[in-house]
């Protein structure tokens, strides 16, 4: 059976929903629930792990000076980043974050059947410096932030291996959705996708490259020199890093090193998405690679995939390495 493409709800408020949470939920319920979505301000949301509040909130969100927020599109290298920055602040050694405290919500925007309260509500509390993962578009992210509070890390990546691990994420997190590629491909090309459409995110956001809060990074020129990417963010968020500890942050933000952070954090249940799960955090590191759509697109949708990109992108500067 093919997942469905998300039935697409009127802008406005929250879709009543009376399914029970997702740990009491059949097969059937919760690809019935995963399939509702709504629109705010132009972009589909689920109402499940993104009410339409918690947008609303970020209206009147109060950024600090010293808050970092890893921005991304989903499947962008959220997590890579993320742990980049936590080595940072732990001076490259993994087990002086506090995972507990910084991993145990999923996004700024997010809400979880397993959370007492939204994220942006537990943010309050967390110490500074906070980081905050999010996906949120240009025109819901924090108005504070293009006031030059907060310093913000933007990292995009060529849309053939985002639409790829999209569709293996969703693949791995419901069974129903081995079989719907071409109608995920499909509707990526589309501002209909869910959290918005790539070419919107990353145009809007690429026009800031140049404000001084904003770090613009590439997620191919992370994996082609790591290093270099270490230093920058550091510098960017105000941290001053030894040789030493620029060496061990290189070396406990590979893939094989944070598999095992992250299989400890499970173990520990930091951070889970309902009652009863085994593992949350792990299931976000596949392969981190470039060039694994080679993999999953025909020919044709490669063509596509070009043609659509040319169309949309054409004279923003933005260009990206595909292997």
């Amino acid at each position: 059976m093919k997942a469905p493409i998300p039935r697409m709800a009127a802008e406005g408020p929250k879709p009543e929903m009376s399914a029970p949470i997702p740990g009491q939920m059949s097969t059937e319920q919760m690809r019935k629930v995963m399939s509702m979505t709504y629109k705010y301000r132009g972009v589909n949301f689920q109402p499940m792990l993104v009410p339409v509040e918690n947008l609303k909130a970020m209206e009147t969100f109060q950024v600090r000076d010293d808050d970092i927020f890893v921005l991304t599109y989903p499947k962008c290298g959220t997590h890579w980043t993320m742990e980049i920055v936590y080595l940072i602040l732990a001076d490259g050694y993994p087990e002086k974050i506090n995972r507990s405290e910084k991993m145990s919500f999923g996004a700024l925007e997010m809400s979880m059947p397993t959370m007492p309260v939204p994220a942006y509500k537990m943010a309050e509390d967390l110490p500074s410096p906070r980081v905050f993962p999010t996906h949120l578009p240009e025109n819901i992210l924090p108005p504070q932030i293009f006031q030059n509070k907060g310093k913000v890390v933007f990292v995009t990546r060529n849309p053939k291996d985002c639409v790829t691990s999209l569709h293996r994420f969703l693949t791995g997190s419901n069974p129903n959705a081995k079989d719907n590629w071409s109608e995920v491909f499909d509707q990526f090309l589309t501002d209909e996708m869910m959290n918005g459409s790539w070419f919107n995110f990353n145009l809007s956001y690429w026009k800031h490259r140049h404000d001084s809060n904003f770090l613009v990074l590439k997620y191919e020129d992370m994996k082609r020199d790591t290093k270099s990417v270490v230093i920058a963010i550091a510098d960017h968020i105000g941290r001053v890093l030894s040789d030493e500890a620029i060496d061990r942050v290189v070396e406990n933000c590979s893939m094989s090193a944070m598999k095992k952070s992250y299989k400890k954090a499970d173990e520990e249940k930091v951070m889970l998405f309902q009652p009863g799960q085994k593992e949350n955090l792990v299931k976000f590191l596949r392969k981190g690679t470039v060039g694994d759509w080679k993999n999953a697109l025909t020919v044709a949708q490669n063509e596509r995939m070009d043609e659509v990109y040319f169309q949309k992108m054409a004279g923003s500067g933005l260009t990206f390495e595909y292997e």
